[in-house]
């Protein structure tokens, strides 16, 4: 047997070898899961019609959609700005008393428009609100939908 295929003969011995278990798993974790110490952040999106309300199980928070405004620009027309829209909901979390907050859509921090509301540790932030209001309407449609994105922080 030539040195160079004892050599290659070794080598692939110890990579089997060394590819069995990671040096981290001792006998008492190996074949459970192991849990990342590092825990991920819980984020999801609700989407709500006015009057609704929803739970989450897993953040123990319940949502209600009190009331929207609209006065972005309708699809279609030119405007000096894009405009506002804006939620007002009654987040309540788990055995507390509800609480009255307003997220709405980014506008220029000197308008002092309502954007991202922050309650109990979460994140509350208006990523959609369909259909968009039609002024010519003189109504609010009464279907809309508001969709909510919510981030533990």
């Amino acid at each position: 047997m030539s040195l160079l295929r004892t050599f290659k003969m070794f080598t692939l011995i110890g990579l089997l070898i060394g590819c069995g278990v990671p040096p981290s798993i001792n006998a008492a974790t190996k074949g459970k899961a192991i849990e990342s110490s590092k825990p991920q952040p819980a984020t999801f999106t609700m989407q709500l019609r006015v009057g609704e309300s929803k739970s989450h199980a897993d953040s123990g928070l319940n949502v209600k959609l009190v009331d929207t405004k609209d006065s972005r620009c309708p699809p279609g027309a030119y405007c000096i700005w894009a405009g506002h829209a804006s939620a007002t909901l009654q987040v309540t979390h788990k055995g507390g008393a509800p609480e009255t907050v307003q997220v709405g859509t980014i506008a220029p921090p000197e308008m002092k428009l309502p954007g991202a509301a922050v309650t109990g540790g979460w994140r509350l932030s208006l990523q959609s609100m369909e259909p968009p209001h039609d002024p010519k309407a003189n109504a609010k449609p009464p279907a809309v939908t508001v969709t909510l994105l919510i981030e533990k922080i």
